[in-house]
């Protein structure tokens, strides 16, 4: 009669009927008790001895035991938590930041304090540097150029109606040619300045608008402005008015020059 395997009535505490054939199938692998004995011997050498941690920190003694096992923790998962701002002085908040930042320190000093305070580890802290700067980096960027094409829009779309408006007069029977709307121009300048009472910075100004904003664009503005005041500074001089040459035409002519010149205008 053949000898019966070692493993006959052979079981461990933890076998059950649910598991038995399992247990019988592996156990079967070893021909000897000494060989199953010695393999479980080599796997506890490469796992190292088995360790589980407690459900709740509040199971551990109430001593030195569990500030050593909370930092030994978090040593194994690479967690490291800041117990002030200062320990937080070697955090880089310009990280993904794009050129010099300027960096507010009010805010600096208020981010640290919230990561002290919420207990979040400086490895975390960082990366929350680096995707805040990156994201408002991009915002930025995306800003900046959606800005710019509105700026552009805008100048080409001003460009467009105040060369339709001049087109407008310049053939309208007012004027009839863009010689004489030039003309006028530069005695509307020339009024502003020296003909009904306003300080030169403020003519300045009246020249902005009607060569930068809405009165070079506006033809009805445009022509109500050059039909009330061009004629002031036209009364002096023979083109103006008809009636020859007024006392000082000359020096008016040359006034005229520098009057468009320093207004920007023809």
């Amino acid at each position: 009669m053949p000898d019966e395997p070692w493993t006959t009535g052979f079981e461990h505490s933890s076998v059950t009927d649910e598991n038995r054939q399992a247990f019988n199938t592996h156990m079967a692998k070893f021909a000897t008790k000494d060989d199953a004995v010695m393999d479980g011997y080599g796997l506890a050498q490469m796992k190292g001895k088995p360790f589980k941690f407690p459900e709740s920190m509040e199971k551990l003694p109430d001593d030195a035991s569990r500030a050593d096992f909370t930092s030994q923790a978090r040593k194994l998962l690479n967690i490291t938590h800041a117990g002030s701002i200062e320990e937080l002085a070697d955090l880089d908040l310009k990280a993904g930041a794009k050129g010099d930042v300027a960096m507010d320190e009010t805010l600096a000093a208020a981010f640290k304090q919230f990561v002290v305070d919420q207990k979040i580890s400086k490895t975390d802290a960082q990366k929350i540097v680096g995707f805040h700067n990156t994201a408002m980096g991009t915002a930025r960027d995306t800003n900046a150029t959606l800005t710019k094409t509105a700026a552009d829009k805008a100048a080409a779309e001003h460009i467009a109606a105040a060369r339709a408006c001049n087109e407008a007069l310049a053939s309208h029977e007012d004027f009839g040619s863009q010689e004489e709307l030039d003309k006028q121009t530069v005695f509307l300048h020339r009024a502003l300045a020296d003909n009904i009472g306003i300080s030169k910075e403020r003519a300045e100004e009246i020249a902005v608008f009607m060569k930068d904003g809405l009165g070079s664009s506006d033809p009805v503005i445009r022509r109500a402005m050059l039909k009330t005041y061009a004629p002031l500074a036209a009364e002096s001089t023979n083109e103006g008015s008809g009636k020859g040459t007024a006392p000082g035409a000359k020096v008016k002519s040359e006034q005229d020059k520098k009057v468009a010149k320093d207004l920007g205008w023809k």
